[in-house]
């Protein structure tokens, strides 16, 4: 059973800004940005269970924080999830908010990268077809928030 309220949730982003005090990006980049995933994953899930917005857009930062480190070319499970999460959060920002001018700067040039790069291959190994799902995923997320920052011009 999935629980409502958010005293864990708020004790999750309480430790994982602890480790993140601990894993400096400096010492463990890749485990820092895991961790600022993790840390906006948690913002995330508070910010659907609350009426402001504070918690999602901190949650935009912790992902992309976290992309900083998580690039394509070095670990490209890991950015695509991220790229996803980052959607997740940017779309339900856009749907909670009436206004566009904060979230068009920011998703538009990454709409564009994605429609620009649809050739993502997947024909070799067994990781690239889960690569591509969860690119398209991620694509699709920000489309949709595209859309509702379009809609509403």
């Amino acid at each position: 059973m999935r629980e409502t309220g958010t005293a864990r949730l708020e004790e999750a982003v309480v430790a994982f800004r602890a480790a993140l005090e601990e894993c400096t990006r400096d010492r463990v980049p890749l485990q820092w940005a895991e961790t600022q995933n993790n840390l906006g994953i948690a913002l995330e899930a508070l910010g659907t269970r609350q009426a402001e917005t504070a918690r999602l857009e901190e949650a935009v930062v912790a992902f992309r924080a976290a992309l900083e480190e998580f690039t394509r070319a070095r670990v490209p499970l890991q950015w695509a999830a991220t790229q996803t999460a980052l959607g997740t959060a940017l779309e339900t920002l856009g749907e909670r908010e009436s206004g566009t001018g904060r979230l068009n700067r920011p998703l538009l040039p990454i709409v564009r990268r994605s429609r620009n790069s649809r050739g993502l291959g997947c024909r070799s190994n067994g990781r690239r077809p889960r690569l591509l799902l969860a690119v398209r995923s991620g694509r699709s997320r920000y489309e949709r928030a595209a859309r509702l920052i379009w809609r509403r011009r």
